[in-house]
């Protein structure tokens, strides 16, 4: 039996084998002819082609392989970066690498392909063909084994690059798959039974309508047109079969508000756009589905926002959700902490402590005395009748008192001395007015002038300035 040994990049044998001559190579079977891509000198010894790599039999006779296409030298030279089935040579004009996982198979001796990197696809399915084919550009590959069956690759396209996106040319650095649009979401899906992965759009951010369809080339997401918004991402609804501009793109309400386009509303001046959410519904399939059937004819929608425009109080709101006067909050409804509502809009508070303290304490007495009254009213009428009182009026009082005593804890919670304060607010403020109609000689209501010279009276006789009275948001803490 021959005795084989490797050495380095040729396999030769011991001194007990036989010489042939120089144009055959000594085999098990004794000499034989120089097969084909080989360089005989006669001993076991052989050189190999350009294009072959050196391996041997299972016999342990020497052989050549011819060499992969994907482990050819790209400089054109024709050699292989396999010297032996073990050891691997650089390409004498090229400083490039080997592109792929190439493992030494030790008890085949051959080289085997596992896997490519991103941007090529692995083929696999003969050693001849064996190498790592580049997508070109417009196409993407993120795992080059998808759409392989049991890690055998046969030839096969990269995926088409969807409209939403740009592929580059798999020779490029990484990343190859780059979506157009920023903020939009991709997902690795399974399709052909499970073999090959491509990317899919699930979502949009706001603005954009997510469309995509049942071919994977046609997933972008595209802007909102004018008189139209979308103020929350576009998100894919699983049970939908497509999805369209409509689908996620609003009309824009027809008074009080622009929409520009895109996630943009602009508020007309005296008006307030404020987001709201829609409760989800049914609704059916497009007509042009030509996959819905009488079981999924109908598609669920979920919650939603959409944006209303409501109209603000005179003065109050200016343009795309701004306040005048100092206002504040949703609608302008609200004065910002320091400041007190008056007609026209939000006045800082006044800093003199004394006068502050003088109405304070005259609200106390006013207060106090309508209290003393309804207890005098409900409890002492009996021993200390008053002149006849409306039946009206002590129905009502008793009523009143009993619901707000029947709790005294819920009568003094904070929301119901809010309340009361709020009511005196208004009584304070709609005299104030009045007051601010005195110069034009207005010819007032009996009833209301008979106010008015009450209320002169007192102020005289106070000596304070009732029409000047600080907000009550200024004497009292109302958050």
């Amino acid at each position: 039996m021959l005795a084989v040994h490797e050495f380095g990049d040729m396999l030769r044998c011991e001194q007990t084998c036989k010489q042939c001559n120089s144009n055959l190579v000594y085999t098990s079977k004794g000499c034989q002819e120089c097969p084909d891509s080989t360089i005989c000198d006669g001993s076991a010894s052989i050189l190999c082609q350009t294009g072959y790599y050196q391996t041997y039999s299972q016999i342990g006779d020497a052989v050549c392989q011819a060499c992969p296409a994907g482990a050819l030298c790209p400089d054109g030279s024709g050699v292989c970066y396999f010297h032996t089935h073990s050891a691997r040579q650089k390409c004498p004009n090229s400083d490039s690498n080997l592109v792929g996982d190439w493992i030494p198979d030790r008890t085949a001796r051959f080289w085997t392909l596992r896997s490519c990197p991103q941007g090529y696809v692995t083929i696999n399915i003969s050693r001849d063909t064996s190498g790592c084919a580049m997508c070109e550009a417009n196409t993407y590959s993120l795992d080059s084994i998808s759409g392989c069956q049991g890690g055998v690759c046969a030839v096969r396209e990269c995926s088409l690059c969807p409209e939403g996106a740009s592929c580059r040319k798999g020779s490029l650095p990484p990343p190859h798959f780059i979506p157009k649009q920023s903020g939009a979401e991709w997902s690795m899906v399974s399709v052909s039974s499970g073999e090959e992965i491509i990317l899919r759009l699930i979502s949009c951010p706001p603005g954009f309508a997510l469309i995509r369809t049942p071919l994977p080339a046609s997933d972008t997401c595209e802007k909102c047109p004018a008189g139209k918004y979308n103020v929350e991402r576009a998100v894919w609804r699983e049970e939908s079969l497509r999805t369209q501009m409509d689908d996620y793109c609003r009309i824009c309400p027809k008074v009080g508000i622009d929409c520009p386009g895109g996630d943009i509303v602009v508020a007309h001046d005296g008006w307030f756009a404020i987001q709201e959410l829609t409760p989800a519904r049914l609704a059916r399939r497009s007509q042009d589905e030509s996959e819905a059937t009488p079981s999924n004819a109908t598609i669920t929608i979920p919650e939603h926002l959409i944006v209303n425009v409501y109209q603000c109080s005179l003065d109050a709101c200016g343009t795309n959700n701004t306040c005048k006067n100092n206002r504040t909050g949703i609608l302008c409804g609200l004065c910002p902490s320091g400041y007190a509502f008056q007609s026209i809009g939000c006045k800082r508070c006044e800093t003199n402590a004394q006068t502050v303290a003088v109405w304070k304490q005259v609200l106390f007495v006013v207060f106090s005395a309508i209290y003393v009254l309804v207890l005098y009213v409900v409890g002492w009428t009996y021993i200390v009748p008053l002149p006849q009182l409306p039946q009206r009026f002590r129905s009502v009082t008793f009523q009143w008192m009993g619901d707000k005593f029947n709790n005294a804890q819920d009568f003094l919670n904070p929301n119901t001395l809010k309340m009361a304060l709020q009511g005196a607010k208004i009584f304070i403020s709609y005299f104030q007015v009045i007051f601010g109609f005195m110069p034009f000689k207005v010819k007032w209501p009996a009833a209301i002038m008979t106010s008015l010279v009450a209320i002169h009276k007192l102020k005289s006789l106070l000596k304070l300035n009732l029409f000047r009275v600080p907000g009550l948001s200024c004497m009292f803490d109302m958050d």
